[in-house]
């Protein structure tokens, strides 16, 4: 899981939702566009907008497998990640002595400092839609709706607890290797 960069992650999130919305049967058409973000790689660069449609985002597959490296294959409406192509050095895990050190490469450290970067964006993000998941839920009165809200809000809530930690750990990390 140390091996893994946050583009994964957050690309993980935008399909999260789109696969989600796909098993509840609930089409898209004819939806509300509620806002749109802007989707940006680990090391800075716009990819592309990414949409909010009932309290989820959704992103072009296309241009996250290309920056992520992800294998994409469609076949006629499902849609495919195989593999991903790009490999990452693991940046080794904080020590337990009493004065942490930790040696980093240039290389490591600036890893480390793209996915802070990617995964401040993508709790920010992940707030923006608990906050218009809420505003709908709030204005619901189709119970199974209220349901799916609740799911969603719940289960991005602990996205954004587990991103958080992350981020405390890789913010540790770089304390300790003096950056």
């Amino acid at each position: 899981m140390k091996k893994k960069i946050i583009g994964i992650t957050l690309a993980a999130f935008l399909f999260g939702g789109a696969a989600g919305l796909a098993a509840s049967g609930t089409s898209l058409i004819g939806s509300q566009v509620e806002g749109l973000f802007e989707v940006y790689s680990a090391s800075g660069n716009r990819i592309d907008d990414a949409v909010i449609i009932m309290g989820k985002a959704y992103a072009p597959v296309r241009a996250i497998s290309d920056v992520t490296g992800a294998k994409l294959s469609v076949t006629g409406k499902t849609i495919t990640i195989t593999s991903i192509a790009k490999s990452f050095p693991e940046v080794p895990a904080p020590t337990a002595t009493a004065e942490p050190v930790i040696i980093l490469t240039q290389e490591e450290i600036d890893i480390i400092k793209q996915r802070i970067t990617t995964m401040e964006r993508g709790i920010e993000a992940a707030q923006k839609s608990i906050a218009l998941m809420q505003k709908k839920l709030a204005a619901s009165t189709d119970e199974a709706e209220i349901q799916d809200l609740k799911k969603s809000i719940f289960l991005t809530e602990g996205i954004i607890k587990a991103g958080q930690e992350r981020l405390e750990e890789d913010k540790a990390r770089l304390a300790a290797a003096g950056e």
